[in-house]
C-alpha cells in the first residue's frame, strides 16, 4: 500500500493525522481522551497496541497506511480507550481471548464505518480533503454486518456460540490468511492497574469527554452519538434492584384482590390491599444459559446483599433453562451465612431459554412468593410468562428486549 506523504516522518504523520481528527466535527470531543496515557512509536509491535490508557504504534507497520487508513488506527485505538475495554470485558478474555479481543473490535470497526460513511455523507465537498473517506479500515480488516447494532458481550457469546457448535470461524478471523486484527490488546497489562488506577482513569476519561462536549457544543459542532450513549449516566442496576425490593415490602410495587382493603368496605368500595412488609419467599431465578453464567456471580452477590436486608423467611434459588433445573431452599437461619451458601452452589441447568417453567413450577410447588427477580439475556422461547407476584427482570447485554410485566433493569456485562 502507497505511502501518499513519504514526505512526513512516521512521527510527523501520526501528529498530522490527529490533528485530522479534531477538524471533524463528531470526533473534536475525543481531544482529552487522546491526550490521555502514553501515545508511541515502538519498531517492536507488529501493528498498535493498547492496554486501555496507553497507544503505541508500531513505526514499521504505519508506512504501509494511507492516511484514511492511519486516521482509522488512531481512532481504532482511541475507541478502545474511550469505552474502557480492556477493563469493562477482561472477564470476557478470562474466557476466551481471541474472541474478546474480536469482539471489541468487530463493534470498533462497524462503529467507525458507519461514521465514515456518515462524515462522507454529510461534510460539504467543498470542505473534504480526503476524497476516497476520511478513515477507512485497513487492509485485512473485519468487519461483519451481522454485528452492526449489537453490543460488545453479544457479539462474544454469538461468536463462542458459533465456535463451540463446531464452526471454524478462523475463515473469518484466520491466522496469516484473510482478515486479520488491526491491533494487538494488552489485556495482561490492563489487569495490573488497581482497582483505584482504574477508577481514577475513568473519571478522567468521562472529564475529558464532559469538557470536549462542552466546546463542541458552545462551536455548534455536530455530536458524536457513540460518544453521547457512552458516556450518558445510567442508574446502577444494583441500586434499581434495591429499590424495587424495597418498594415490594412496603406495598407500592403489588397489590393483590384476593384479600380486600377494609378500610374501604365500610364505604361499600372494593379495593385490593397491598402486600404487607415482611417479605415472605423471595425467588431467585437465574437463566442458565452462557451469556449470564459470568455474570452469575456478581449478581447473586447483590442479591445477598438485598436478603441480608430484608431477611426473607424463606430465599428460594431456581436454576432454568427450558425447565426448572435445580431448586435450592434457604431459610431465614441460612442466610446469615449467606456467603458459605452461595460458595457451595452448583449450578443445573444450560440449555436453552424458556422462562414460563419458572411460574408454572412455583404454581406446581404451591410456592406464592412475594417477588422473584430473574436474571436473563431475554433471548426467550414463547414469551415472558404468567407471574402471580413482583417480578423484576435483570437483563444482560440485550438492550432491545422488553419483557410486557414486572420492571426492567438492562445490564452490561
Amino acid at each position: 500500500m502507497l505511502n501518499l506523504q513519504p514526505q512526513l516522518t512516521v512521527e510527523q504523520r501520526l501528529q498530522k493525522n490527529v490533528t485530522d481528527i479534531y477538524g471533524v466535527d463528531i470526533y473534536a470531543p475525543l481531544a482529552g481522551v487522546v491526550a490521555l496515557g502514553i501515545s508511541a512509536l515502538d519498531d517492536g509491535v507488529p501493528t498498535a497496541m493498547t492496554n486501555g490508557r496507553d497507544v503505541i504504534y508500531g513505526s514499521r507497520f504505519i508506512p504501509e497506511l494511507n492516511d484514511a487508513e492511519f486516521r482509522f488506527l488512531i481512532l481504532h485505538e482511541n475507541y478502545h480507550k474511550l469505552g474502557r475495554h480492556l477493563h469493562i470485558y477482561l472477564h470476557l478474555f478470562k474466557v476466551d481471548p481471541k474472541l474478546a479481543g474480536i469482539s471489541c473490535d468487530e463493534w470498533i470497526n462497524n462503529t467507525l464505518t458507519i461514521e465514515n460513511d456518515w462524515i462522507m455523507a454529510n461534510v460539504p465537498e467543498a470542505k473534504r480533503k480526503w476524497p476516497s473517506g476520511f478513515a477507512t479500515m485497513p487492509k485485512g480488516g473485519f468487519c461483519t454486518p451481522k454485528y452492526i447494532g449489537w453490543d460488545i458481550a453479544k457479539i462474544f457469546w454469538d461468536l463462542k456460540q458459533r465456535q463451540d457448535e463446531g464452526e471454524d470461524i478462523s475463515e473469518d478471523y484466520g491466522d496469516g490468511e484473510g482478515n486479520q486484527p488491526i491491533d494487538e490488546h494488552d489485556w495482561e497489562g490492563a489487569e495490573e492497574l488497581n482497582a483505584v488506577e482504574k477508577e481514577d482513569l475513568a473519571r478522567e476519561i468521562e472529564s475529558a469527554v464532559r469538557q470536549g462536549n462542552m466546546v463542541a457544543g458552545r462551536l455548534g459542532l455536530q455530536s458524536n452519538r457513540t460518544i453521547t450513549e457512552l458516556m450518558t449516566p445510567k442508574v446502577p442496576w444494583e441500586k434499581v434492584a434495591k429499590d424495587w425490593a424495597q418498594q415490594v415490602c412496603s406495598g407500592k410495587e403489588y397489590s393483590t384482590w384476593s384479600r380486600p382493603n377494609r378500610r374501604h368496605l365500610g364505604q361499600g368500595v372494593y379495593m385490593p390491599t397491598t402486600l404487607g412488609t415482611k417479605m415472605e419467599h423471595l425467588v431467585l431465578a437465574p437463566d442458565m444459559s452462557g451469556s449470564c453464567y459470568e455474570f452469575l456471580g456478581q449478581w447473586l452477590g447483590e442479591f445477598k446483599k438485598i436478603a441480608m436486608t430484608l431477611r426473607p423467611t424463606t430465599l428460594h434459588l431456581i436454576w432454568w433453562d427450558t425447565e426448572v433445573a435445580g431448586h435450592e431452599e434457604f431459610h431465614q437461619d441460612k442466610l446469615d451465612d449467606i456467603d458459605g451458601v452461595m460458595r457451595n452452589l452448583v449450578p443445573k441447568g444450560g440449555g436453552g431459554t424458556d422462562v414460563r417453567c419458572v411460574p408454572k413450577y412455583l404454581r406446581d410447588k404451591k410456592i406464592i412468593p412475594t417477588a422473584c427477580a430473574v436474571l436473563t439475556d431475554g433471548e426467550l422461547f414463547g414469551g415472558w410468562g404468567n407471574w402471580d407476584c413482583p417480578v423484576l427482570w435483570c437483563v444482560a447485554n440485550n438492550e432491545q428486549a422488553r419483557p410486557a410485566i414486572g420492571k426492567t433493569v438492562h445490564i452490561k456485562v
